[in-house]
Parts: structure tokens; C-alpha cells; sequence
């Protein structure tokens, strides 16, 4: 089983924005053929980051979030010019916004029998 919390966080500008704290995590490039990588300095790019810290910095020139969540993963993307395909966010809408989903997946995918139960909790940090 693999979830993730689909957090949409709104930016003034996509190309602006800094997601912290993944420095020297191990990460898969989705858009390199999942090559695995290490992460050197803030997160700019699509990738799934693997043993993450509880906690991560959200930095754009309009605000500063700080979000925590006991999951062990995260996806930090944006449609990029694949917008126009997705009726949820549309056409050149893919300016305005970043996705960090915190989750467990990829090595981290949970296997849980008939009668077991999973939670993980994300909220916004002070």
C-alpha cells in the first residue's frame, strides 16, 4: 500500500519557490528514468525523496510554511507544461502553485494483511 497527502501549496511564482531540508537525502528522478540521486541543496525539481525529516521549509517571496508529518517520504512536483492535460488545475495555471505530498511509498510502500490498519499524519508546523 502507498499513499501520499496531496498538499497543493499556492506560490506567486512556481520558479520562486524553495522546499528545504531535503539537502543530502536520497531522492528518485522521475523525470530520469527513476535514476536514484542525492539530493545537493534545496529542492527545485520533481522527485520523490526517500527518508525524509519530519520537518520541511516552504519559501516563496510571498511566505514562509513549514509543514511536519510522521510519514517517512515525500513528492515535491508541479505539472510544468503537462497543465493542460489535467482539468483540475488547467492551462497556464501551473505558475501558481507547488506540490510537496509527504507519504509513504517506493521503498517505503507499506504491506498490511486483511485486518490491519495504517495512519500517518501531516499539518502545518509552527
Amino acid at each position: 500500500m502507498a499513499f501520499a497527502f496531496h498538499t497543493y501549496f499556492n506560490v506567486p511564482d512556481v520558479t520562486d519557490v524553495c522546499v528545504g531540508e531535503f539537502d543530502g537525502v536520497r531522492n528518485i528522478d522521475k523525470a530520469d528514468v527513476f535514476a536514484r540521486e542525492i539530493q545537493n541543496g534545496d529542492v527545485t525539481t520533481d522527485r520523490i525523496y526517500q527518508n525524509v525529516p519530519q520537518q520541511q521549509t516552504l519559501t516563496s517571496p510571498a511566505d514562509v510554511v513549514r509543514i511536519e508529518s510522521d510519514s517517512r517520504c515525500a513528492v515535491v512536483w508541479n505539472a510544468w507544461t503537462n497543465d493542460r492535460n489535467i482539468v483540475d488545475i488547467g492551462e497556464g495555471n501551473q505558475a501558481h502553485y507547488v506540490c510537496v505530498e509527504r507519504d509513504d511509498m517506493a521503498d517505503h510502500a507499506q504491506i498490511l494483511s486483511p485486518e490491519a490498519s495504517y495512519q500517518a499524519v501531516m499539518r502545518k508546523a509552527y
